[in-house]
């Protein structure tokens, strides 16, 4: 986020976002949402899941640069981690900061790095995450690491269509052969324990929903790319804002095509869809906006101009009990509770991974995710770069000067300063 929704840990808020409401943007059945399950949760309607859809559907609101986003990242990983073979997830981008000189007219990016950075360290009292022991620049705007993230999106999207054929072939194939599981609902493709999850089904209905479909499991090649953008400027202090600091950022990343990223980046049908997104999330709920509460983020949509928008993050919860939207900073219990509430089939969420394990999925850790990942233990491979706050856990196969381990060194040396 901004630091200027920093201010005061108040920051960022949460609410809902596209396909929270009908396309009038009427009011929840029996007039103003109530309370739902959870303390930041608000009811927005009842319904059941359409056919050709998972039986839970997530839809998330964030942005590269938002430091709420970045302290929640921990625990929406844990909750794809349990529950993402319930799920379908989708992902909006709401560009929190499309032009700086808009956004913060008396600020500048490099002159006032400091007091942006000082409002991300009274966040990180609440979410414990890291902070850059020294930030050379804000960001001048979220949009192209929002563009990378989307273009990284297209990537997964293809290799879930390979897997999908390779699934079907071995079906025809005969008894025995992998296929599609009924678990998560029509449209899941089958998932394994700590798999891919529930995935994309290409409908009308997924087409009309802003933002893009993303391994629900939190696995996809684009959850390693946003993970390294936001490092880029929450770790290491360097935003990556232009293409060639993109490269800088994303160079080493397993399985992506950095090349053919920086090209789809321009595509004008990735412009067209952050445009979507960013439309919609300028376009709030009535449950969201002027919303109090407790804690140091409450939930109501924020002032944007002469709009206003959701915050983020902010997550929209579909399922055959009806629809929560998941709005503020909340615990794992409350977003249990929440997706219970939506239709989920409890788990057991005490199983945790071996650190090492934890670390060759995800490939960077954070305090709070070896909390709630590993019971708090460290892995013994890993490359710790301390920051001003928390370190950062960075698997030693990790290269590039910002995402890896060259990074993570420099960090170190930095920060023993």
């Amino acid at each position: 986020m901004s630091a200027g929704e920093d201010r005061g840990a108040a920051g960022e808020r949460d609410a809902a976002g596209p396909g929270a409401t009908s396309a009038t943007g009427a009011t929840p059945a029996g007039g103003a949402a109530g309370t739902a399950t959870g303390r930041d949760a608000v009811s927005v309607a009842a319904g059941a899941p359409s056919a050709d859809r998972p039986l839970i559907e997530v839809v998330e609101f964030t942005d590269p640069g938002c430091v709420w986003s970045w302290g929640s990242e921990p625990r929406l990983r844990w909750l794809r981690r349990h529950y993402g073979d319930q799920l379908s997830w989708r992902r909006v981008f709401g560009v929190q900061v499309d032009d700086l000189a808009r956004t913060h007219p008396t600020r500048d990016a490099v002159r006032d790095a400091g007091a942006f950075r000082d409002e991300w360290l009274v966040v990180a009292e609440h979410t414990d995450a890291p902070v850059p022991v020294r930030l050379e620049r804000m960001h001048r705007s979220t949009l192209p690491a929002s563009y990378a993230v989307r273009a990284a999106e297209r990537q997964d999207a293809e290799r879930d269509a390979a897997e999908r054929d390779a699934a079907r072939s071995s079906d025809a194939a005969g008894p025995g052969a992998a296929g599609t599981s009924d678990a998560a609902g029509p449209g899941a493709v089958a998932s394994s324990a700590g798999g891919r999850g529930a995935e994309r089904a290409s409908t009308a209905g997924d087409r009309a929903t802003p933002g893009t479909a993303v391994p629900a499991a939190g696995d996809g090649i684009a959850d390693r790319v946003l993970r390294r953008l936001r490092e880029s400027v929450f770790v290491h202090g360097r935003p990556a804002d232009t293409s060639e600091r993109l490269v800088e950022a994303l160079a080493g990343i397993e399985g992506l095509d950095l090349e053919r990223l920086l090209r789809d980046v321009d595509d004008p049908e990735i412009h067209r869809g952050l445009q979507a997104d960013w439309e919609a999330t300028r376009n709030p709920h009535p449950a969201v906006v002027g919303r109090t509460g407790p804690g140091p983020n409450p939930g109501a949509a924020k002032q944007d101009g002469e709009r206003v928008r959701y915050g983020f993050p902010t997550l929209i919860v579909r399922g055959p009990a009806g629809e929560q939207v998941i709005a503020g900073w909340n615990d794992v219990e409350t977003l249990t509770g929440i997706l219970e509430a939506a239709g989920v089939q409890p788990v057991d969420v005490t199983a945790v991974l071996e650190p090492d394990e934890a670390l060759a999925r995800y490939r960077t850790l954070t305090a709070e995710d070896l909390r709630l990942s590993t019971g708090g233990r460290e892995p013994r491979d890993a490359v710790r770069i301390e920051t001003a706050t928390t370190p950062l856990w960075v698997h030693p196969d990790e290269v590039g000067p910002v995402g890896g381990v060259e990074g993570a060194r420099v960090g170190s040396a930095v920060a023993a300063d």
